[in-house]
């Protein structure tokens, strides 16, 4: 447990030996998981290290993409209202 606190226009980085929890964390806060205090009006997208799909030639851009959770789910909201109305 712990404090962490993000200053406005800066970049941070997270160091740490394997199994320490960096990329819990990154999840955590992309997916708005009890993390109190958190600011809720940020937008946070993880983007896996390393991708494992179906075809390797996915391109850099589609991967920041499917990992903008809000952006995927009201993609998929938009197509199923577009379904009810045909």
């Amino acid at each position: 447990q712990g404090d962490l606190k993000f200053a406005y226009k800066r970049r941070y980085s997270i160091i740490g030996e394997n199994g320490v929890g960096k990329t819990t964390l990154l999840n955590r806060i992309a997916n708005w998981e009890d993390l109190e205090g958190f600011p809720r009006h940020l937008r946070v997208l993880h983007v896996k290290q390393e991708l494992h799909t179906e075809s390797e030639e996915m391109a850099v851009l589609d991967a920041v993409l499917d990992a903008d959770i809000e952006r995927t789910s009201l993609l998929k909201e938009e197509k199923e209202i577009l379904a009810r109305l045909e």
